[in-house]
């Protein structure tokens, strides 16, 4: 089983994409922005090739608690459990 660990920049990115993509006043964007980053730092996310396990389309995937990140050859999708859609 091949298993890819995601980079902490790239977890960071995707996080402050998710951030900023909510209006909010600068401050308040700037300090989720930096709760957002300190908690996906401390993410061991483990990603797994996907042999049959989801979609086809996936290469890629991870599962946590409250989240998935599936990797296809065009795009990142990460799926939030509903009670963490106020990201």
């Amino acid at each position: 089983m091949t298993k890819v660990l995601l980079g902490v920049a790239t977890v960071t990115v995707l996080a402050a994409i998710l951030v900023a993509g909510r209006p909010a006043n600068k401050a308040r964007k700037d300090r989720q922005r930096t709760e957002v980053q300190e908690k996906v730092a401390k993410l061991p996310i483990t990603f797994v090739e996907n042999r049959g396990q989801v979609n086809r389309n996936v290469r890629y995937f991870a599962r946590g608690p409250h989240y998935a990140f599936f990797l296809t050859p065009n795009e990142i999708v990460l799926s939030l459990a509903r009670k963490y859609w106020c990201l």
